[in-house]
């Protein structure tokens, strides 16, 4: 690609009379729909963040892994003066440098944190049965317990607002051969079944139709912080150094 790095690796990739692959336009048109950018997007924030102030407990729920993404959207959120509760999920192959950042982060801005650990012989289990079915994806066995673990706290606490480190500048777009989305479910349950007899009680799952639940009865929101600030990988980097003490 001209303008990427995607190539004929990807067997789902084309290109257009310019040699730039469908990926360019599909993050081009994301861009103009998703991003806002100077004071258009700080004044966005803004309003989303005096929407999601509640009078008393916590406001909303951040999910953070110790990295450079999830960080920097707890700190906005308290910047903003908002009351966030900071959720780590340990699947057991924590890095002991992403779980001091938390710490660090917790501790310097005063934030609640919940550590969600997982069954460690069921995930294990579930995450053999991944790579015995030599899927392209093994990592939906974490990010679909990250999803029911928020989203279970959001119903629990009431809140309705998940501020994510997601965001299009650093993750517009992968392979078309990527694999699955990380909330099917149905797809975690049947590669178990062929690769396990073992039980998936112990892990944190949603159904397609609790999904659909948070989404349209509760109101349950994803919000890309970052998406509405000019988000800088290196200046944010610095910046969590110097307030937080968090290390690459």
């Amino acid at each position: 690609c001209k303008t990427t790095v995607m190539d004929t690796s990807d067997p789902g990739v084309t290109f257009d009379h310019e040699g730039n692959c469908q990926f360019v336009q599909m993050y081009r048109t994301r861009e103009a729909l998703e991003v806002l950018r100077g004071e258009e997007g700080r004044k966005r924030f803004e309003l989303l963040a005096s929407r999601i102030r509640r009078r008393t407990g916590i406001d909303c729920i951040c999910g953070v892994s110790g990295g450079v993404d999830s960080s920097l959207v707890l700190l906005r959120a308290v910047q903003a003066g908002l009351r966030p509760l900071a959720v780590h999920m340990d699947n057991g192959w924590n890095d002991e440098l992403a779980v001091s950042n938390v710490e660090a982060l917790v501790r310097t801005l005063g934030v609640e944190l919940h550590t969600e650990v997982l069954d460690w012989p069921t995930f294990r289990d579930l995450q053999r049965c991944f790579f015995l079915a030599s899927v392209p994806n093994v990592e939906i066995v974490t990010d679909h317990a990250i999803c029911a673990t928020l989203f279970g706290l959001a119903a629990r606490t009431g809140v309705r607002h998940i501020l994510s480190g997601s965001n299009l500048s650093s993750e517009a777009f992968g392979p078309t051969n990527a694999g699955h989305d990380n909330k099917d479910w149905t797809h975690i349950k049947a590669i178990q079944r062929r690769f396990s007899s073992g039980s998936l009680r112990a892990y944190p799952h949603l159904s397609t139709v609790r999904f659909a639940s948070h989404i349209l009865l509760s109101r349950v929101r994803f919000i890309p912080v970052l998406n509405y600030l000019d988000y800088n990988r290196d200046l944010a980097k610095a910046e969590l150094s110097a307030v937080c003490g968090w290390r690459d």
